[in-house]
């Protein structure tokens, strides 16, 4: 019989890590990933990279959109649009919400970031974005503005994981640090905003 297809390629997204179900077990699926924070996976090894600050983008005219900068309170009940059922991106702005007191009103959702950034154009209300995504997703003379939360944003901690039996983990490490630095070099890319300019910062 002919032998067997080999596994996909490892892929990492700093600006963008995909999701991992909650149910699956990625210690058994990949050699590298680059999720967020918390990790329920067992029998994976690696080191926190960055914290990175959410920013809330809006419609011009959107009550939020209006504020110089925004706080986590402001969001509880908002309606905000959020990335489809099963991305980490839809996790993070559920528990900001939820902290800040009541989880988002919601009946919105969007398969990608940029499709998330077009519903916002369209007029639809309100999401957030991390930091690293402002530069591609938004620009002038779309109708929309990115307000930050100020000098205590919520956020995400990324880290990097690989499996803990893994020969190459020296190397990983390596790339980490690469990663971080590269995290860091981002800020000087992060358009000015709303409120004080969010930046990344070494977890």
């Amino acid at each position: 019989p002919p032998p067997p297809p080999p596994p996909p390629p490892t892929h990492a997204n700093p600006a963008h890590p995909p999701a991992t179900p909650h149910d699956e077990r990625p210690s058994r699926r990949i050699d590298l990933g680059l999720p967020a924070r918390p990790l329920a996976a067992s029998g994976l090894a690696g080191p926190d990279l960055i914290f990175e600050p959410f920013v809330l983008v809006a419609p011009a005219e959107h009550p939020l959109g209006r504020k110089r900068a925004v706080t986590p309170a402001e969001l509880a009940g908002e309606s905000l649009i959020l990335m489809e059922d099963g991305h980490c991106l839809r996790d993070q702005a559920i528990e900001v919400c939820a902290v800040a007191g009541l989880p988002p009103a919601t009946s919105v959702e969007a398969a990608s970031v940029s499709t998330l950034t077009r519903m916002v154009e369209s007029g639809l209300g309100p999401t957030l974005l991390p930091a690293s995504a402002l530069r591609a997703e938004v620009r002038p003379g779309q109708g929309i503005v990115a307000r930050s939360f100020g000098a205590k944003p919520p956020g995400r901690t990324l880290t990097l994981q690989w499996r803990a039996t893994s020969p190459n983990a020296a190397w990983f490490a390596e790339l980490g640090e690469v990663l971080r630095e590269h995290y860091v070099e981002m800020n000087e890319t992060i358009p000015t905003i709303g409120g004080p300019r969010p930046r990344m910062r070494a977890a």
